[in-house]
């Protein structure tokens, strides 16, 4: 197998629309002065020759993923060849297909304007393009505005992020928020936090309202809001808002809701071990329902949108439909709980999916041991993290921190060994990490480090007071 990328390039609105692709190790891509550079669509492909081809959906699996890096004017970029696809049998994809678009960055603007004290609604008419400021931009003020966009007849508006920084780089949308809501009642959108150049909507009819909200403005590294909006005819098939007359759109019809079989409660278990990893599909407007046994962890290790690539596909993933990761978006199913209640019941527009709406939502889960059961000897080991006289040396185990679950105070550093086992992997499963900094509770990746040796692996948890 070799390195290969393969990109298609647009430039949209003034200069005429093309393509190319191009096969090879790397690739450097540029844009005319004054444009900044947003991918579109970024897939990895696995073929039967697991040589590099032609991105073809309905002959190779595929799997659509948000970009892994970010560019501006130009873009220098490598596959490596080393990206695994769990849903294509854990093979080594053999390309990667970009799409992208070069965007202006220094159109007419159409806003920049305080908000009425009135707290009334400011209109804006996008004939075909222009560029949105919040007030005082690039200096976050706190403000409460509220705009309604129109375009023409018979068009809809694509809104372009140039930059969302209202959060610190902290995809917390309480205080702070930008909201695209659609007049027509069909869906709603929130951002905080968009640093890189990317397409985040595109609306379903002519007019939508855009609120700018700002209540803490003492947010550091934030600057407010930066759009570029576009005109386009509405296309003929687009599957979202109110279809316009006449059309043979048929209406979506909801599959009919069903309930996943239920994992069967285990008694006297003797010992205690990951189960089986299961793929679920969930229709539109159809729930999941999951339990594990009695003292393990219901937990999603992956989950994506799909758009059915075949009508006669009912609801379920196939190879050749088109796919988005989900994971990031998923709050429900996500703590220190052995059920798992996730319903798909309002539908989402899939930005990669050429904004079509997602047929179904695919999870991937698995129930992992979290704390032994049974009143005889435990079914599985629980170890102190701070415990650091004995190594581990156990082909499985629990490891908790000091008291877990209180929390407890210490200015140690605990550091523990895991002695690793003759021919086998180890994997570790992140149960709950809630450690705080500066006296207030946090989830901080960084109070956790795993650091890996030949044949021991260190633990290391940090508290800071």
């Amino acid at each position: 197998m070799f390195n290969c990328v393969k990109v298609n390039y647009s430039i949209d609105w003034i200069l005429k629309n093309y393509k190319f692709f191009f096969l090879g190790a790397s690739y450097h891509f540029e844009c005319p002065n004054n444009y900044v550079i947003t991918i579109i669509t970024n897939i990895f492909g696995v073929t039967a020759s697991d040589q590099c081809e032609p991105h073809d959906a309905t002959k190779h699996c595929v799997i659509t993923t948000d970009p892994t890096f970010m560019c501006r004017q130009s873009c220098t970029f490598i596959y490596t060849g080393n990206q695994v696809i769990p849903s294509c049998g854990d093979k080594i994809a053999a390309y990667q297909y970009i799409e992208y678009q070069c965007i202006p960055t220094n159109t007419e603007l159409i806003s920049n304007t305080s908000c009425p004290a009135d707290d009334s609604i400011i209109p804006i008419h996008i004939a075909q393009r222009g560029r949105f400021q919040s007030y005082n931009y690039p200096i976050l003020q706190n403000m409460n505005c509220k705009y309604r966009l129109t375009t023409n007849a018979s068009h809809i508006m694509h809104f372009y992020a140039l930059d969302i920084s209202l959060n610190s780089f902290l995809p917390n949308c309480q205080s702070n928020k930008l909201t695209l809501i659609e007049n027509d009642g069909s869906g709603s959108a929130e951002f905080c936090e968009q640093r890189s150049h990317s397409l985040i909507y595109s609306s379903c009819s002519n007019d939508l309202d855009l609120v700018y909200t700002v209540t803490d403005d003492t947010q550091p590294f934030s600057n407010g809001v930066e759009l570029y909006i576009e005109s386009q005819e509405r296309p003929f098939d687009w599957s979202c808002g109110k279809p316009l007359p006449p059309s043979s759109i048929p209406p979506t019809n909801p599959t009919v809701p069903f309930t996943t079989q239920t994992a069967t409660p285990l008694n006297n278990e003797t010992f205690m071990t990951s189960r089986d990893v299961i793929e679920h599909d969930i229709c539109y407007d159809s729930i999941l329902i999951e339990a594990c046994p009695l003292g393990y962890t219901f937990m999603i290790l992956g989950a994506f949108y799909g758009v059915k690539s075949q009508t006669s596909n009912q609801c379920g993933f196939v190879q050749g439909d088109c796919t988005q990761e989900a994971l990031s978006a998923i709050t429900q199913c996500r703590s220190d709980l052995p059920n798992c209640y996730l319903p798909y019941s309002i539908k989402r527009r899939l930005a990669y999916c050429s904004d079509n709406y997602a047929d179904y939502l695919h999870i991937t889960s698995q129930c992992v041991p979290s704390k032994p059961v049974g009143s005889g000897p435990p079914p599985i080991q629980t170890y102190d993290i701070c415990d650091t006289n004995n190594n581990i040396t156990d082909v499985n185990g629990i490891i908790i921190s000091p008291d877990f679950p209180n929390f407890q105070s210490t200015t140690a550093v605990c550091k523990r060994t895991i002695v690793s086992v003759l021919d086998r992997m180890l994997k570790i499963w992140i149960n709950e990490l809630a450690v705080s900094s500066g006296g207030q509770r946090a989830l901080n990746g960084r109070n956790l480090i795993i650091l890996f040796f030949s044949s021991t692996i260190n633990i290391l948890i940090f508290y800071f007071f």
